[in-house]
């Protein structure tokens, strides 16, 4: 979902997030959120979501969506045959005992914050996969340079497996009486019908697996140690006493208990609450009394200073996004002078969040204390992307100053990747005044071989700009062979209004209604998947930026959404069935002129006569078909 909700003043109030992750959400101690794809598990926000939307010319933000799996995490070890799943047809998607290799209906997830399992349980990672019968435990560590991963807790067996084919586990939670709990539909059918291959389907007649269809239930894992914690009460305890709870060893207790207090906005417990951010011994239990302060619009300078100043690094670089209001005013609030120096602070934590904070900020003393930040440390994970989500706007700029300072002026093996990103979010920008200025820059004699290799290997698909943008001579003509062949290579990605061959003539009002329509279409039934931004969600969804099937055959892209497309990471349902002829087609229009994608509308026409001929045709389609399809047709792929 691309929303989030929060209650400020009594009032909701709402933000745009990246729309990421499927059928799953979960949260740890330090408010770190976790995703997944259906096939691909366990992936973090390392650093808040909402730092990548804030400068839209970058292409990717480390952190944000990242892989954490261990190699062990991508094999599954069901406890019974799997035959009836999706792709089960598959080679190599089944072992020879017939069970389930890999992940296919991951769902579910959640970091388990309880405190009536064992501790070893704290803070691991769970989830469903109910095309297999299982659920997955992982144990969740954190390096010192900010890298979180994920392995399986149990050598090729999972924490929970069933016998039963209709154990179908989609959802769990930390309960509130400090155990897990597992929600079960119990049925035999997980797919929506656009999904069912016809193996499957077969599979389901043949076993009957449609029924029954009424005996989900909730299961409750306990352990032999220790019995359930009692029943919550919370909304019958005065605000001090709320207060108490955010102590709590059950992270349910404290989530409630700070959404109570948020809620009844009552002013007078920030003394406790201060008391409590300031002397706690526990940083997770500090966290929360900040966050309630600010959720009570009733932080102050002192408080977020302290926060700052924290021993524990968690709680300094929340101590910087409680900073943001500050540095947003840039004033010569001692929090700004605090927040500058977290460039400096020994947990690489803090400074990742110290990169996009201070993109709040912004201004002259932000950007140098980011360059700072980058000559020390741009091989930290994740720092890079993070300083570049600052700097909307300001790329070019920031690019120059760095590569005119003489500590940049040598090689070195962090210094690539950031004249690399800068550089292409400068095209990504497509302004051609900018990119002009930025291939002039390039070009100049006093530009060093690396510099130059870093920017111009920087643009990987089509560039959409403004204007016609000449290419310096220089550059072409450079002693650098290399340099030359990425500068030819830049030219033919170079995209402009009215350039010969890319098909960006006027269009006419029949293809402006389809794209029109397709935009709003698209949004509704391919976004969530292949993204607003068609860059494709990993583990799920192939990019269409750039895709040669969107940019090739109207005659194989149709039949691809008519049929869907089996991929070896993501299956692409069959859309004929669902939508019409008009829709699919001002779908397939819009994406073949959105994101730099340049190629000819496709009318209902098409679509109609592409249906007509594949109604023989049965399965989806895949890499190989679509060759053969395409030599029988006698069209380029």
């Amino acid at each position: 979902y691309s929303r989030f909700f929060r209650q400020v003043d009594g009032k909701w109030t709402a933000k745009t997030m990246p729309s990421l992750g499927k059928w799953g959400w979960g949260m740890d101690d330090y408010g770190r959120t976790y995703m997944n794809g259906s096939s691909g598990p366990i992936r973090a926000n390392v650093i808040p979501g909402d730092y990548q939307l804030r400068n839209p010319h970058l292409d990717a933000v480390g952190g944000v969506y990242e892989v954490i799996a261990a190699p062990s995490e991508l094999e599954i070890w069901p406890a019974r045959p799997t035959p009836g799943v999706n792709r089960g047809y598959q080679e190599g998607g089944l072992r020879k005992d017939g069970t389930l290799v890999h992940y296919t209906a991951v769902c579910g997830l959640t970091i388990f914050r309880g405190d009536r399992l064992p501790d070893e349980l704290r803070g691991n990672h769970f989830m469903a996969e109910p095309a297999a019968n299982l659920i997955r435990r992982s144990v969740i560590t954190e390096t010192p340079d900010g890298r979180l991963s994920a392995a399986n807790a149990h050598t090729k067996s999972e924490f929970l497996a069933s016998t039963d084919e209709r154990f179908r586990p989609v959802n769990i939670n930390t309960a509130p009486d400090g155990t897990l709990y597992v929600v079960d539909m119990y049925r035999g059918i997980l797919e929506a019908h656009p999904f069912v291959t016809t193996y499957l389907k077969r599979q389901i007649y043949e076993r009957g697996l449609q029924a029954p269809l009424d005996c989900g239930r909730i299961y409750r894992v306990v352990h032999d140690s220790m019995k359930p914690g009692p029943a919550p009460k919370l909304t019958r305890l005065k605000g001090s006493e709320l207060v108490a709870q955010l102590s709590h060893r059950n992270g349910w207790w404290r989530d409630n208990a700070q959404r109570l207090l948020v809620e009844r906005h009552d002013a007078t417990v920030a003394p406790a609450l201060r008391a409590l951010a300031a002397k706690a011994d526990w940083d997770v239990v500090r966290l929360h009394a900040l966050w309630t302060l600010e959720g009570l619009n009733a932080l102050t300078t002192e408080d977020v200073i302290r926060a700052l100043r924290d021993s524990y690094p968690k709680v300094r670089a929340t101590g910087l996004r409680l900073a943001e209001p500050w540095l947003r005013k840039r004033d010569a609030s001692p929090v700004i002078a605090a927040a500058l120096q977290s460039v400096n602070d020994p947990d690489a934590s803090v400074r990742l969040q110290g990169a996009v904070s201070l993109g709040e900020m912004g201004g002259p003393e932000a950007e140098a204390a980011l360059a700072t930040l980058l000559s020390r440390h741009a091989m930290q994970p994740y720092l890079v992307n993070a300083v570049i989500s600052s700097l909307p706007g300001r790329e070019l700029e920031f690019l120059r100053a760095i590569g005119e300072n003489k500590e940049w002026a040598a090689s070195a093996p962090a210094h690539g990747p950031v004249f690399k990103a800068l550089a292409a979010a400068v095209f990504g920008e497509g302004a051609a005044a900018r990119v002009d200025q930025l291939l002039r820059w390039t070009a100049a004699p006093a530009r060093v071989g690396w510099q130059q290799q870093a920017i111009l290997a920087s643009v990987t698909k089509p560039v959409r700009l403004s204007a016609q943008v000449e290419i310096p001579r220089e550059l072409a003509q450079s002693s650098d062979q290399s340099v030359v062949a990425q500068t030819e290579q830049l030219r033919r990605r170079f995209i402009w209004p009215g350039k010969a061959g890319t098909g960006t003539g006027e269009l006419t009002n029949l293809e402006k209604g389809l794209i029109k329509a397709g935009q709003k279409a698209y949004l509704m039934n391919c976004a969530p998947c292949h993204q607003a931004d068609g860059r494709g969600l990993a583990d799920t969804a192939l990019p269409l930026a750039g895709s040669k099937w969107v940019l090739g055959s109207e005659s194989l892209l149709t039949r691809i959404v008519l049929l869907g497309k089996q991929d070896k990471i993501a299956l692409m349902p069959p859309w004929g069935n669902v939508l019409d002829d008009r829709q699919l087609a001002s779908i397939l229009t819009y994406i073949r002129h959105e994101w730099g994608n340049h190629a000819p509308a496709v009318f209902p026409e098409t679509v109609r006569k592409v249906r007509s001929e594949t109604r023989a045709v049965a399965g989806f389609w895949t890499e190989e078909t679509l060759a053969n399809e395409a030599e029988r047709l006698g069209i380029k792929p």
